[in-house]
């Protein structure tokens, strides 16, 4: 079991359920704030940025590459890495 499939199972036995949809649809308006309000790139390890990070997570839950690629074309030139 991934750590978010883990997550998704804690917050479902506690009333709240999460289904990948939703979760793709929330780390999407995330990663538009991110870059409507942050000043600069958001570092969390010294390889990987914030829109690593939940872009994975898009990609993860069952989200299309394409709609990255299309919404950021100037972030993901065609590839997560």
């Amino acid at each position: 079991m991934t750590k978010l499939d883990k997550l998704k199972q804690d917050l479902n036995q506690g009333g709240l359920k999460i289904t990948d949809s939703w979760l793709r649809g929330q780390i999407l308006i995330l990663m538009s704030d991110i870059e409507s309000n942050s000043s600069d790139t958001l570092w969390l390890t010294d390889l990987e940025t914030i829109f690593d990070r939940l872009s994975f997570m898009f990609v993860s839950s069952g989200g299309d590459i394409k709609i990255l690629e299309k919404t950021w074309p100037h972030y993901f030139n065609g590839e997560i890495e």
